[in-house]
């Protein structure tokens, strides 16, 4: 399994799928065709030119034997309870 830690910076994500598809010896010709996009769609998402879809993000993670965790460091904040607006005079 390959992780890889969440940023903001989606050009690190970019740069580390283009990589991966790389040490596969994947071709671009290849990879499009596996994910039912043009491999002129492809390559712009490799250059940061153009953003995929959601889904198209997690077909192209699968496609590369990798799966998506979705994981938040923020924690829920509790309702406040027994709060009310003053009324208006």
């Amino acid at each position: 399994m390959v992780e890889l830690v969440a940023t903001r910076d989606w050009s690190a994500v970019r740069n580390f799928l283009a990589g991966r598809r790389k040490a596969l010896n994947i071709s671009q010709d290849e990879l499009s065709s596996r994910l039912g996009f043009s491999k002129n769609a492809l390559a712009m998402w490799e250059r940061g030119e153009s953003t995929p879809s959601a889904h198209a993000w997690i077909l192209w993670l699968h496609s590369l034997g990798l799966d998506l965790t979705l994981v938040s460091d923020r924690r829920p904040q509790p309702a406040t309870q027994g709060t009310s607006r003053p009324k208006a005079s």
